[in-house]
């Protein structure tokens, strides 16, 4: 967090506080706010930052085709209600990446000798019809009126088809 404070500091000297945005991710398996329901993001504010991540999970949302936890949903409602009620601008990640194991097994990938590839893959969103008619659904419903819209400051998009999470041929 102090290489955030000090980027932080020096870009709003160079080019003045209001061309500055901070942008802090958040990572999931680290994410504090259903143990401190918002504290972090206060010190997030504090230093300065003013864009947040809100990362989903189609894994955890969807964890059985067609079987949708509401009990996620609602925490994340509420995990963005409170980054929009502190005034954070929010940019949503989809959670593509977090692709629940039935969506994987659909249509795995393959290196050119036919392995199937087991390492670091999310679903086969690139050669797989089927897999990407599941993407298509699970974003309907994420992203309709009763989920959690579409009103957001920005949307990254990620598949976990590589090791980097970005959506690209495997590796290998």
């Amino acid at each position: 967090m102090r290489f955030l404070l000090v980027l932080t500091t020096f870009c709003q000297i160079a080019l003045g506080a209001e061309r500055v945005r901070t942008f802090a991710l958040t990572d999931t398996k680290h994410d504090s706010f259903p143990a401190d329901g918002g504290k972090r993001m206060d010190d997030l504010l504090a230093k300065g930052v003013t864009v947040r991540s809100l990362e989903l999970s189609w894994k955890k949302y969807e964890p059985t085709n067609d079987a949708w936890d509401e009990a996620y949903l609602t925490r994340i409602r509420t995990e963005l209600r409170v980054m929009r009620e502190k005034g954070f601008k929010v940019v949503l990640d989809l959670g593509l990446q977090y692709a629940p194991d039935w969506a994987i097994a659909i249509q795995p990938f393959r290196d050119n000798l036919g392995n199937v590839k087991t390492e670091r893959v999310g679903a086969n969103t690139i050669f797989s019809p089927k897999a990407r008619e599941e993407v298509a659904e699970y974003l309907r419903r994420v992203l309709s009126k009763d989920g959690i819209g579409t009103d957001f400051f920005g949307i990254r998009i990620s598949s976990g088809a590589h090791p980097h999470g970005e959506i690209l041929y495997p590796d290998g």
